[in-house]
């Protein structure tokens, strides 16, 4: 009986393991852009620290892969990694939609610091740098990115480039930017999947806080939710509850037999 306990419980723990396993990653150059991890903490509040996968872009594209369980995947390429961002882009950018193409969800952004216009791909949409933003709006304010926070925001700067035609705009300039209805970030749907495209700088540059905080967070989640994904919490999901459920019963009926055949012998 014994064994059989040691069976299940291996059996049960082997399972929260497999459920747990990361589905999300953040990718970035070899340094951070402006020094900061602002991007990083956005991703522990969306999915909880040690829940995401922190890669770089010389890792390669293995994230991008069938078979390496990411359905979500954030790819930032600002400040002095915008050239790193496009020789990757551009030696990857088959494997990179397909893996959106069959329904992964993608957050892609530069606010380039070097270099020049960049090819995000996704039916040719580009990135044209030095589109300096201090002002943006929400272009919907119901999306819910914006949900309880400000709509309107100031930065020094708030973007660094604008994505052309082929997205529906998120975040524009306000009408008194220079970049006035440009947009900063929008989305598209790529065959089964989905797509944010960004100019941004990171949120320290961004105000009021911490609401600029909160929409990059937002932003994240809204992606990785946006084709029907659910990102791993540290709060199990109902199917995870399940599983518990099933498991532990079958550990106590084990203990209860364990019990009865200790007190006749």
């Amino acid at each position: 009986m014994k064994r059989s306990f040691y069976l299940l419980l291996t059996l049960f723990l082997g399972s929260l393991m497999t459920l747990q396993a990361h589905a999300t990653a953040y990718i970035r150059g070899a340094t951070a852009p402006w020094g900061v991890t602002t991007n990083e903490a956005a991703m522990d509040a969306a999915f909880g620290a040690g829940n995401w996968d922190d890669l770089r872009m010389a890792d390669g594209v293995a994230p991008f892969l069938p078979g390496s369980g990411h359905a979500f995947i954030f790819v930032e390429g600002s400040d002095k990694t915008a050239i790193e961002l496009n020789t990757f882009l551009t030696t990857y950018r088959t494997e990179i939609e397909a893996f959106v193409n069959a329904g992964g969800a993608l957050l892609l952004n530069s606010a380039p610091n070097e270099g020049g216009d960049i090819d995000f791909g996704f039916g040719g949409v580009t990135l044209t740098i030095d589109q300096f933003m201090d002002e943006v709006v929400a272009a919907d304010t119901t999306n819910p990115i914006f949900a309880g926070i400000a709509t309107t925001y100031i930065g020094g700067s708030f973007g660094h480039g604008v994505v052309g035609a082929g997205v529906t705009p998120l975040i524009v300039g306000a009408s008194g930017d220079t970049h006035a209805g440009e947009v900063v970030l929008g989305e598209l749907s790529f065959g089964s999947g989905f797509v944010l495209l960004g100019g941004m700088t990171t949120d320290n540059y961004h105000d009021p806080q911490p609401d600029a905080a909160t929409l990059r967070t937002n932003i994240i989640t809204y992606t990785a939710a946006k084709e029907g994904y659910q990102p791993v919490q540290p709060v199990p999901t109902m199917s995870l509850y399940t599983i518990i459920a099933t498991m532990l019963g079958l550990i106590l009926v084990v203990m209860r037999r364990s019990l009865v055949l200790a007190k006749r012998t």
